[in-house]
């Protein structure tokens, strides 16, 4: 259970709401009135209890540029590995999932079948037909 408190900082009154994600990781937020953060806690606190709570730092970034930051870190790859998955990511990958809020909130993005937005001329190679879903929640 969450609870919210009343905190001045520089002269100002804030409400800080905290509370504990299904995860077990303490998260907060402030408001400036109180009622605000009372409304707040009790949308959480019911969100968790129905399953539908989601992490609010999900879809802060868009697939195209987590594999950007990632694609820093392929360093072991050979010159042609990198240049074709780069090309396989470019024409099949991202025009279907680059602007996708990443990491997913749900596993509707992440489901079998996804290779079927491929284009039919250009079917995706075997090893990047996902076997399960591993980045949502």
């Amino acid at each position: 259970m969450g609870h919210a408190g009343r905190r001045v900082r520089n002269g100002k009154v804030i409400y800080r709401v905290r509370y504990r994600g299904p995860d077990g990781r303490e998260r907060s937020r402030n408001f400036k009135r109180k009622v605000d953060a009372g409304n707040y806690l009790t949308t959480v606190e019911s969100a968790k209890l129905a399953g539908t709570w989601t992490d609010p730092m999900h879809g802060k970034m868009t697939f195209a540029a987590w594999l950007e930051a990632w694609w820093e870190t392929a360093a072991d790859l050979r010159p042609s590995t990198k240049a074709r998955d780069r090309s396989y990511f470019n024409s099949m990958v991202l025009p279907r999932f680059g602007t996708t809020p990443w990491p997913p909130s749900s596993s509707e993005t992440c489901r079998p079948g996804w290779p079927t937005y491929a284009p039919a001329a250009l079917p995706p190679p075997p090893s990047s037909r996902p076997t399960s879903c591993s980045g949502g929640p």
